[in-house]
């Protein structure tokens, strides 16, 4: 994966590179528990190998969220990821016992973490065909590297500090106004 990442030359690239990951994980996970045929808790536990199979993609998935990072998932892609608690859980307990019910959970809720990762996808994608992949602040002109964010709409873009100056400029005004009646 990592040398995939080298090869990519701008975010837009690695959004669709992580989108492209995350949902052919998710594809290979369902793939698995429908090939074997797994409607239970009882009978993913029952197949040794199928569910090894299916605790090693689910290790590969959470890997990848992880690398990214979940407040990247939550900041950038306005994904909900506090739904799924399990994405967090460790493996494998002090005696070396391995919670596979964290990878059930993973296919009770492939269908609404599917739907999330879709807006890795849509992210964004307006927003780079208007201002190019690295936008700007229309009133300061930091990039969207040197700011924590930056709100764009189809012509113009404003960063938070921006944001933060304008707001202390309008309640100096208020008060100027309010001192004067």
């Amino acid at each position: 994966m990592d040398k995939e990442l080298l090869l990519l030359d701008s975010k837009l690239d690695y959004h669709l590179f992580l989108y492209k990951q995350l949902t052919e994980q998710l594809s290979s996970i369902q793939k698995c528990a429908a090939q074997g045929s797994i409607e239970s808790y009882e009978s993913m536990l029952a197949d040794e190998t199928l569910r090894d199979a299916l605790l090693l993609k689910f290790i590969l998935f959470q890997r990848t969220i992880k690398k990214v990072g979940f407040s990247t998932m939550a900041s950038r892609y306005k994904m909900r990821l506090e739904k799924f608690p399990w994405l967090e859980a460790e493996y494998f307990d002090q005696n070396c016992v391995v919670h596979y019910d964290c990878v059930w959970s993973l296919l009770q809720d492939i269908r609404p973490l599917k739907r999330q990762i879709e807006r890795i996808k849509k992210y964004d994608d307006a927003r780079y065909e208007e201002h190019g992949e690295d936008i700007h602040c229309s009133f300061c002109g930091k990039g969207q590297q040197e700011v924590e964010r930056i709100i764009a709409g189809t012509h113009e873009a404003i960063c938070n500090e921006c944001v933060g100056l304008c707001s202390e400029i309008l309640e100096e005004i208020t008060e100027d106004e309010n001192g004067k009646k």
